[in-house]
Formats: structure tokens, sequence, C-alpha cells
């Protein structure tokens, strides 16, 4: 068990992948609500997963990276979560392949 859900993690993994990103870009790559999203960056910061930087050309805009201790946590996850996917993608693939040939 690990302190972060599903979508915690999603936005983690996202920002693994991509570094520092704005919480727009983060909502519409993730698929969030608006206040969801908010409601995410927040509970990951107060868990000390992430920080929140102001961009200075546009205050409007917060950009959203992950923290030391967010890495940790991030690089001690996705290599289970690696595994189980592929896992789970071999399963589906040999599901799929015993009933298209019935």
């Amino acid at each position: 068990n690990y302190p972060i859900n599903a979508t915690e993690f999603s936005v983690m993994e996202f920002l693994y992948s991509k570094g520092e990103k704005s919480i727009q870009e983060i909502r519409d790559r993730i698929l969030l609500a608006s206040g969801s999203a908010t409601y995410v960056v927040d509970s990951l910061e107060k868990k000390g997963y992430i920080t929140r930087n102001v961009s200075q050309k546009d205050k409007r805009v917060t950009y959203i990276r992950l923290t030391e201790e967010g890495m940790k946590l991030i690089d001690d996850i996705f290599p289970i979560h690696k595994k189980n996917t592929k896992r789970n993608l071999k399963k589906n693939k040999l599901e799929a392949y015993a009933f298209f040939n019935k």
C-alpha cells in the first residue's frame, strides 16, 4: 500500500514523465474537472510530493513539479506499476486471442 490514491498517482506519473507542468496541462491530460485538479494538487502538496511555482511571465499560471520526496515515491512505485501493466496487457491479449479464435 502507498500513501496516494489512483488519481494522485496519475498526476505524479504525468509529472514524472513530462516534468514541470501547469495545473491546466495536468487537468487536460488526466481529464480532471477544475475543482478536482485543485483538490488533487492540494492533497499532493500537503503530503510533500509536489510544489507549486507561480509563473513569472503570467501570474495566473501555476506550475507543478515533483519534490525530491515525490520523486523517491514514484521511483519506488513506477517499476511495480509497469510490471502490473505489462502483466494485465498480456492477460488481456491472451483473453482476446482466445475469444476471437473460438
